[in-house]
């Protein structure tokens, strides 16, 4: 018992150290990859400076292309308290990492060491670091959801509530996480979240958020759909299949894996594999760090998959100043 409490107190402290690395990486990177979404998120963060509030959905319209109200207000915030851009860039970039790590603190060093090498060189991270702004925070809003599950429900509800309303893509992971619940005797009971609803209870709540949302934000959900969607794409399902198929050889419960990553595949196929693939990974990195025959080995692989990724776009994203993704 001792040598785990003074684990998790020495976890604790390197997560602390990493976030501060993670900030100064992060203000190299922006540095360097100034082109791409950052370059919109850059002229809405001025523009809404000394602005009044009740335009922030009209300046994000017309700079980023979204109405999603998360990450306009707590833009909104920092702008007006003077934090220069690139300084909350980074502040969310440490955050992002901290909260990561976080639901993972029940682990050994080691994996937390590995996980860090994947969070500096990943392909993956980078691109979040560098260009996904608002999927970042609504991540962050996510992982600490995760991390209060089972400690505090009413903040998980608030958390997820956040989440979703600072980027809709979310609602693809919880779309899984709810496959999994009416899987099991009709009880959200998953290995991502501990909290327990009866699924009429589930059913009501996302069917209440998503007319909501529908009826809030039509135009703007009615122009993405069209926006994304065209010819299926094979091409990038099989490929997220590959990945799928590969990693869950290491993964001890395949079936609630399979059905988390279910509404992920079906998005591959119809909308973009690019970003939905971004949230495969991070379900694959879930499930191998909490239910997996071999951690270690998976994280490896995983590790080499992504820096490997990294490697082979790095020439094209150093003269491009962003990620393809």
């Amino acid at each position: 018992m001792r040598n785990y409490f003074e684990n998790k107190k020495i976890i604790n402290y390197y997560i602390i150290f990493f976030c501060v690395l993670i900030f100064v990486y992060n203000i190299y990177l922006l540095e360097i990859f100034v082109n791409g979404d950052q370059s919109s998120y850059i002229l809405f963060y001025e523009s809404i400076q000394f602005s009044s509030p009740f335009n922030l959905i009209d300046a994000g319209l017309r700079d980023i292309q979204t109405v999603e109200p998360g990450y306009l207000v707590v833009a909104y915030i920092a702008s007006n308290l003077f934090i220069p851009k690139i300084i909350f860039s980074a502040m969310l970039s440490s955050f992002f990492a901290g909260t990561f790590l976080l639901i993972f603190n029940r682990l050994r060093l080691k994996h937390i060491i590995l996980l860090s090498s994947l969070i500096c060189f990943g392909y993956y991270f980078l691109v979040i670091f560098t260009d996904l702004e608002r999927l970042k925070l609504a991540l962050i809003f996510l992982f600490l959801a995760i991390y209060y599950s089972g400690r505090n429900n009413k903040i998980l509800i608030i958390l997820l509530i956040l989440s979703i309303l600072t980027h809709f893509q979310i609602l693809i992971i919880l779309f899984g996480i709810f496959l999994i619940g009416a899987f099991k005797k009709f009880k959200l009971s998953s290995e991502l979240l501990n909290y327990k609803f009866s699924f009429n209870y589930i059913l009501i709540l996302t069917l209440t958020l998503t007319l909501t949302l529908i009826y809030l934000f039509y135009d703007h959900l009615y122009y993405k759909i069209l926006f994304y969607t065209g010819q299926y794409n094979f091409e990038n399902l099989l490929y997220s299949l590959i990945f799928v198929l590969f990693f869950s050889f290491l993964i001890n419960d395949k079936t609630n894996y399979y059905i988390c990553v279910l509404p992920s595949l079906i998005a591959v196929l119809l909308f973009s594999g690019g970003r939905v693939n971004m949230l495969i990974f991070f379900i694959t990195v879930y499930f191998v760090c909490k239910n997996s025959k071999n951690s270690s080995l998976g994280l490896i692989l995983l590790s080499l998959f992504s820096i490997g990724k990294t490697i082979m776009l790095l020439p094209s994203a150093l003269y491009a100043g962003r990620w393809v993704f």
